[in-house]
């Protein structure tokens, strides 16, 4: 992209596992214009979606011979890998490294939308290195691990049990960037760098969490979060979270210049 392939949502298209998708550097809107206006009149114009869904084994990346990262606009979402001609799940995932990732959630008005995202992790297996991943707006996630559920038996004699399950995602972020715009101001900043729902689990090793106007990285539900030689700064209410039945482990991280170093909600695991 741009030699082969005019835009990154053409590419991703005309790939198939496991090709490499190399963007060549400079400004890239992801997206298209592929979602219609309207539900009954085809002749309506149709609005434009920034955002990408790659549910292939592609390696993404920054051209490796650049200076320059490609700056990458809008949101990815990661999904669980499938075969494009029978639907069936593959196992495994692909890899995004050396790009410039940010989307500023803003609405037709200039206000800031709600509960975007840069990057969305859905399912599947992913490795995120050497990338820089930023977003702002009013709940939202720089990056974002949710899916997978329990399923419990719902009869009296089953007393909820947990009969069976289906996994969440899981993803490594290595030596990337993640939080909110260094524009000074409450309005660049992303609300969460890392936010884990549901099943997700998530490893993050050597990154930087910066510019965020909640909690660096938090875990949820019953997702389980871990850093390792992380710097967490800058963040308004907690640096690192867990809540409910999430499991959150830190090790040789920096947690610093934030409102409050650690927030505990209800019921979640810790490991210092």
């Amino acid at each position: 992209v741009p030699d082969m392939f005019p835009t990154i949502n053409v590419a991703v298209k005309q790939a198939g596992s496991p090709d490499v998708v190399t963007i060549r550097s400079g400004n890239h809107q992801i997206g298209e214009h592929s979602v219609p206006g309207g539900l009954f009149h085809n002749n309506e114009p149709r609005h434009f979606e920034p955002e990408v869904e790659i549910n292939k084994k592609l390696l993404v990346q920054g051209d490796p011979s650049a200076i320059s990262k490609p700056i990458l606009s809008g949101m990815t979402i990661l999904q669980q890998p499938v075969d494009i001609n029978t639907w069936k799940e593959e196992e495994g995932g692909g890899t995004l490294q050396y790009l410039t990732m940010g989307h500023r959630d803003v609405e037709e008005d200039g206000s800031p939308g709600y509960h975007g995202f840069c990057m969305a992790i859905e399912g599947g297996n992913w490795l995120v290195e050497e990338c820089e991943i930023r977003n702002s707006g009013e709940y939202s996630k720089a990056v974002w691990c949710y899916g997978g559920q329990y399923v419990f038996d719902d009869s009296w004699r089953g007393c909820g049990r947990i009969v069976d399950h289906f996994p969440g995602p899981e993803a490594t972020l290595r030596r990337c960037t993640l939080g909110g715009f260094c524009d000074g101001n409450d309005a660049g900043k992303a609300s969460w760098g890392v936010l884990t729902w549901q099943l997700a689990r998530v490893f993050v090793e050597d990154c930087l969490l910066e510019d965020i106007e909640f909690i660096g990285a938090s875990a949820c539900h019953a997702s389980e979060l871990s850093l390792y030689g992380c710097t967490v700064q800058g963040c308004g209410v907690g640096g690192l979270m867990v809540d409910e039945e999430g499991k959150l482990t830190a090790r040789s991280c920096l947690i610093k210049d934030n409102k409050s170093a650690f927030v505990a909600g209800r019921g979640g695991d810790t490991s210092p």
